[in-house]
C-alpha cells in the first residue's frame, strides 16, 4: 500500500491549528519543523508557509526554503504585504498557491488549494464555488472574435437578472473580456505547437472550428460571482504566468511594454489586479481553464491590503 503523502507546515499563531486541520482532513502526514533550517531536502506533497513566520527578510528566506524543498509545491498563507514583496513571491518557480489569511473564506481557499495540489480538483466552476447555493450557470462558447461582444452583453444581462451590482458586474465583464481575448488570439496552436494568431492585430476577426472554441461559464452565489474561461489548447506556460503577474505587481516596470505586441501577459496581470481569487489550471496540449471569483458584497481592496488568492496547477 502506498504511504500517505507528506506535507510541511511552517505557520505561526492561530493559523497553525486550522492549517494543520485542513492538511490532516486530506490525509496528509504533517511535518512541523521548528526552524526553516530543518526543512527536508526532498519533494513533499505540499508545503504551507506563512511569510510572517520567517522574520524580517521573509522573501529571501522563503526563496531559500523553496530551493531546499525542490519541486514541492508551495502554498503561502499570507497577510498584508508590499506589492514588491508579492511580486517576488509570485515569481518563485514552485509557488502554487497564495491564500489571504484574513479573507472570510480563507479556510475554504486553503483547503481548495491543498486538494488541487494533492488529490486534484475536477474541472469546471463547481469546485471553486463558496458562499452557498449557486444559480443555474451561464455557459456559452465563442465561435469567432466577432461574437465576443454579444457574449459579454448576454453575460452582463445574466448578472443583472441575479441582482449583481453594476460595478461588480463591470469587473466580471472586464475580466472575462481579457481572458476571452487571450483564449481567442493567444491560445490556438497548430500541430507543431506554434501559436497561430498571437501576432494578429486584435482588431482583426478570427473564426474557430467547433472543437477549438473557448467557453465562458459563470454562476452567482450569495457572496460571489464565479466565472471561467476555458480553451481546448492547453498552451499556456505557468512559468510565463508567474513572470506576467509579477510584472503586473510592479516587479519589472521597465519590461511592461513587452506585452504591447499582443500576448496573454498584460491581460492576466490586469485580471489578477481586478479579482479576489484567480485559479489557472493547464493540461498541456489539451486545455487551459482560468477561474476567478469576485465578491458581491463589501468594499474593494488593494492587493497589498489583502493578497488576491492564487492557484496555479499543471495537470500532466
Amino acid at each position: 500500500m502506498k504511504p500517505p503523502p507528506e506535507g510541511l507546515l511552517f505557520v505561526g499563531g492561530m493559523d497553525d491549528a486550522r492549517a494543520e486541520g485542513a492538511m490532516r482532513r486530506l490525509g496528509l502526514v504533517v511535518l512541523k519543523p521548528v526552524d526553516a533550517l530543518m526543512f527536508p531536502r526532498t519533494r513533499l506533497g505540499v508545503a504551507v508557509l506563512d511569510p510572517d513566520a520567517f522574520g524580517v527578510d521573509a522573501v529571501k528566506s522563503i526563496t531559500r526554503a523553496a530551493e531546499t524543498l525542490g519541486e514541492t509545491p508551495l502554498v503561502l498563507l499570507s497577510g498584508a504585504r508590499e506589492r514588491s514583496e508579492l511580486a517576488q513571491l509570485v515569481e518563485i518557480p514552485s509557488l502554487a498557491g497564495l491564500v489571504a489569511r484574513d479573507h472570510v473564506s480563507s479556510d475554504d481557499e486553503l483547503e481548495r488549494a491543498l486538494r488541487a495540489l494533492t488529490t486534484g480538483l475536477p474541472p469546471g466552476l463547481e469546485p471553486h464555488v463558496t458562499g452557498g447555493a449557486a444559480s443555474p450557470p451561464f455557459a456559452r462558447s465563442v465561435p469567432s472574435s466577432q461574437d465576443r461582444d454579444e457574449l459579454l452583453a448576454a453575460l452582463e444581462e445574466y448578472l443583472g437578472e441575479r441582482g449583481v451590482r453594476a460595478r461588480i458586474a463591470g469587473i466580471v465583464i472586464d475580466a472575462c473580456e481579457e481572458l476571452l481575448t487571450n483564449a481567442l488570439y493567444d491560445a490556438p496552436t497548430d500541430a507543431d505547437g506554434r501559436h497561430i494568431y498571437a501576432e494578429v492585430d486584435r482588431r482583426h476577426a478570427i473564426f474557430l472550428a467547433g472543437g477549438s472554441r473557448p467557453e465562458v461559464r459563470a454562476t452567482v452565489t450569495n457572496g460571489e460571482v464565479v466565472a471561467s474561461v476555458r480553451d481546448p489548447f492547453g498552451s499556456l506556460e505557468l512559468a510565463a504566468v508567474r513572470r506576467w503577474l509579477a510584472k503586473g505587481l510592479g516587479a519589472h516596470d521597465d519590461q511592461l511594454d513587452d506585452t504591447k505586441k499582443g500576448g496573454a501577459g498584460l491581460g492576466l496581470a490586469r485580471v489578477f489586479a481586478m479579482v479576489d481569487r484567480l485559479s489557472i489550471r493547464v493540461r498541456p496540449g489539451a486545455e487551459t481553464e482560468v477561474v476567478f471569483a469576485v465578491a458581491t458584497k463589501g468594499a474593494r481592496r488593494d492587493m497589498a491590503a489583502r493578497p488576491t488568492g492564487l492557484l496555479l496547477k499543471r495537470d500532466g
